[in-house]
């Protein structure tokens, strides 16, 4: 059988039910009315993201993320180090009840160079593997704005964030990051717009060094991209079988695509807890015919939209799931 991985893909809950798992929006809160320094702020960061990636650790995940912990949202993120940038008003993040203000890019802007400082820390934190996150930049053009010739235009958007982000993706590398992580929920809202991010692809993989580019695409259908996938320079899918269910499971059990699978199997905007044996009955037929070196089971998106023990939870039952299918692989062979 294939080797199965439990990977978190994005975020984790920042708050908990419990009054010390409420600290970091009190901290941001006491930071914002300039009560504590940036330091004491980033140690209250510093010592939730530890939380969180031990807790991944307890469910039984083998590849975990630093819960993203320190983004606003996953556009301003990426926009830190362009100057000149202003934001406009709230609005809707894909279909969730989670907003964020829009990035209006100046016609001209420096780009920073990135300081590496999240993941540094969750690896020094982890003694898994730690995925490192990325909006894409297709997402990221179609969320953010121009306020001039050329990047009032959707093409140039997309040139100007992948001159972004590719000194992050080499950053990432460079700090030994084995699976970096490229999010393009747009791709799946706007299927259309491929052709225009293949350039941009292209020039974060030529950054990505001996790690392993994943592309992750959720809140929406995976299917109609099938295809066009194969043609991209990502050596990981991560994909939300959510959306389609067994539509998606079937025509990749069909495929069999010699690119690592990231299952997104667990929903991650309900408390709807899955059972483990369904969820194993899935991915099996897929399970058996996969050709990579390793498949992971997954949440379909980060966990951010659920309260804390939900997430907890639904990374158990990934864990669970991924027990089922071993031991049905045991007992065929034994």
């Amino acid at each position: 059988m294939t080797p199965i991985l439990i990977a978190s893909i994005g975020s984790y809950p920042r708050t908990g039910e419990e009054k010390d798992q409420q600290r970091f929006p009190r901290a941001l809160g006491h930071f914002e009315r300039n009560e504590i320094s940036a330091h004491a702020l980033r140690d209250v960061e510093q010592s939730v993201t530890q939380e969180v990636i031990r807790e991944q650790i307890e469910a039984g995940v083998d590849e975990v993320t630093d819960g993203l912990l320190t983004w606003t949202d996953p556009i301003s993120r990426f926009c830190r180090n362009i100057s000149g940038v202003k934001y406009g008003g709230l609005t809707r993040y894909f279909d969730n009840n989670f907003y964020y203000r829009v990035p209006i890019l100046p016609a001209k802007s420096k780009i920073q160079p990135p300081t590496g400082v999240e993941l540094k820390f969750a690896r020094e934190s982890s003694h898994k593997p730690v995925r490192a996150i990325i909006t894409g930049p297709l997402t990221l053009a179609h969320h953010a704005r121009g306020a001039a010739k050329p990047l009032d235009k959707l093409a140039a958007r997309i040139d100007f964030f992948a001159d972004v982000l590719a000194p992050e993706v080499a950053s990432l590398a460079a700090q030994g990051a084995q699976v970096i992580q490229i999010d393009e929920p747009s791709l799946a809202a706007h299927p259309e717009d491929r052709a225009l991010a293949e350039k941009a692809w292209a020039k974060l993989a030529a950054a990505k060094g001996a790690a392993t580019l994943g592309i992750a695409i959720y809140f929406g259908p995976s299917i109609p991209l099938l295809d066009s996938l194969k043609d991209l320079p990502f050596g990981l899918w991560q994909l939300d079988t959510t959306v389609e269910g067994p539509a998606l499971l079937t025509k990749l059990a069909a495929a069999s695509p010699k690119q690592i699978l990231g299952l997104g199997v667990v929903d991650g905007r309900t408390t709807r807890l899955e059972a483990a044996e369904a969820v194993a009955d899935a991915v099996q037929p897929l399970v058996e015919k996969a050709k990579a070196e390793r498949l992971y089971l997954t949440p379909s998106s980060g966990l951010e939209f659920l309260p804390r023990r939900e997430a907890w939870a639904k990374l158990r039952r990934l864990v669970e799931a991924r027990r089922v299918l071993q031991l049905a692989a045991g007992a065929a062979h034994g």
